[in-house]
């Protein structure tokens, strides 16, 4: 919703503390901290960041792929 509306700053912070409990939780390499990283790398590239958004969603992708193989389509 906050995404659609335009209201970018106000999902940035709840994002990232979700974010970081599922990294501090899960640890770094799991796949709901993939998920999370996405969604922060959608937000960076909606408000313009675009070299942000690539570093994090590369960082995702090598999560999914550590995990699931490298031919994994999550």
């Amino acid at each position: 919703v906050y995404l659609v509306s335009g209201a970018w700053e106000e999902v940035q912070a709840p994002l990232e503390r979700a974010f970081e409990i599922r990294a501090e939780t899960l640890g770094e390499d799991h796949p709901a901290v993939a998920r999370a990283l996405k969604l922060k790398a959608e937000l960076a590239l909606t408000m313009g960041d675009t070299a942000g958004a690539k570093r994090m969603f590369l960082k995702a992708d090598q999560i999914v792929s550590d995990h699931y193989g490298a031919e994994s389509l999550e």
